[in-house]
């Protein structure tokens, strides 16, 4: 890895490379300028930080429940209704 470039998992923030958060995602390596990683799905959230792909997003949030999951695009989710 050469030094303007951010691994899989990671993000550049102004010029510090950052672990991806959880519900986010980054795959592969990216050169400096990439600010920010990409978000999983609505209702759905990775198990921690530093995940590296879509299918990584495969756990429901509070509130939602997984409707469909596979392994290039990971989970969709809807809310739960209650009653």
């Amino acid at each position: 890895m050469r030094a303007a470039e951010a691994g899989p998992g990671l993000y550049f923030q102004e010029g510090t490379v950052r672990v991806c958060p959880p519900g986010t995602y980054q795959p592969g390596y990216h050169l400096q300028g990439i600010e920010a990683c990409k978000l999983c799905a609505a209702g759905v959230t990775t198990a921690g930080s530093a995940a590296v792909a879509a299918a990584d997003c495969a756990y429901a949030q509070p509130g939602y429940g997984l409707t469909t999951c596979n392994s290039s695009s990971g989970c969709q989710a809807q809310t739960c209704s209650v009653g």
